[in-house]
């Protein structure tokens, strides 16, 4: 699919001892990531153009994708030998396995959401990128962004692991211990049932509110620690700074990209080799045209950040 009419962009940040001029002539001109000139993101424009990114280089994309699910599914026997929850099994050797195999897969989709990444920003600005630029390793990149990920893991589960520990576990001790239930008597022990019960789906409430923020406000969060090379507690607060006060359209964009991740699947899992490096080349976009606009309200003559693709 042809190209369009290649425009600079100034919103990629510039490698330290490099001119801003140098860096966009190394990764070639672009053509501009919406208007952002009003600090307000444009859902039509963000598709336009992460849709225009993907077709630069749509085999590209599609057979890094491939490659990074068939690595994933070869994890899958050792996944699978620690057996059901109803028949765990009693084998070490399984349950070391299982765990090589997570941290395996673990490894392999970071690597591949940096790669896709990296691939939708060189494409976003006017590149074809090739395979051998998605599959370069980034350690430090990598690192950044499990650290960031591994702390959003904890934000999320924190509020119901304590309602667990607080509630949950109180509510099982009056079912099994008898003298308790004897000592608060019938009346008592239902009533404390009910509160703990209520205090326990409040906790696991206030999780899933938790959940919907932070899959909003984090949507660029691999676009923070590619790009602004911020990691763990620095990658999640700038996620939301940029974000919050564009949190309803960025909601809408969530939406958007989730039900094209969705079609993708429901096209026989095909259709998520495209779908999701489209969805990400949409996002890339989102967030350079956010920068854009956060850069023009702060009059600030170069964006904030280094990174050398």
């Amino acid at each position: 699919m042809a190209s369009d009419p290649p425009r600079p962009d100034p919103t990629v940040p510039t490698p330290a001892g490099a001119s801003p001029r140098g860096w966009l002539q190394r990764l070639a001109p672009a053509p501009p990531l919406g208007s952002g000139s009003q600090g307000r993101l444009d859902l039509g424009d963000a598709i336009h153009d992460g849709w225009q990114a993907f077709c630069r280089a749509p085999r590209v994309f599609v057979a890094f994708a491939l490659l990074v699910n068939v690595l994933v599914m070869l994890q899958q026997p050792l996944l699978l030998g620690i057996g059901n929850v109803a028949r765990p099994s009693s084998d070490p050797r399984a349950w070391a396995l299982y765990g090589l195999g997570l941290a395996v897969m673990v490894a392999v989709l970071l690597w591949g959401c940096l790669g896709l990444a990296r691939g939708s920003l060189l494409a976003l600005q006017g590149q074809r990128p090739t395979l051998l630029q998605l599959l370069r390793w980034d350690g430090r990149a990598w690192l950044r962004l499990l650290r960031a990920w591994l702390r959003l893991l904890a934000m999320i589960s924190l509020p119901g692991v304590l309602g667990l520990l607080l509630f949950g576990l109180p509510l099982v001790l009056l079912e099994v211990e008898p003298a308790l239930m004897r000592a608060l008597g019938q009346e008592g022990t239902r009533l404390l049932a009910l509160l703990l019960a209520a205090l326990l789906l409040l906790s696991l409430a206030l999780t899933l509110v938790a959940l919907l923020y932070l899959s909003v406000n984090q949507m660029f969060l691999l676009q923070v620690v590619l790009i602004e090379q911020r990691g763990g507690a620095a990658a999640v607060d700038r996620g939301r700074r940029l974000v919050d006060p564009q949190w309803p359209l960025v909601l809408l964009l969530v939406l958007v990209t989730g039900l094209l991740n969705g079609l993708g699947l429901l096209a026989c899992w095909v259709g998520s080799l495209a779908a999701g490096p489209a969805v990400i080349c949409i996002g890339t976009a989102a967030y350079l045209q956010l920068c854009d606009g956060e850069r023009r309200r702060d009059g600030q003559a170069e964006p904030a950040g280094t990174q050398q693709l």
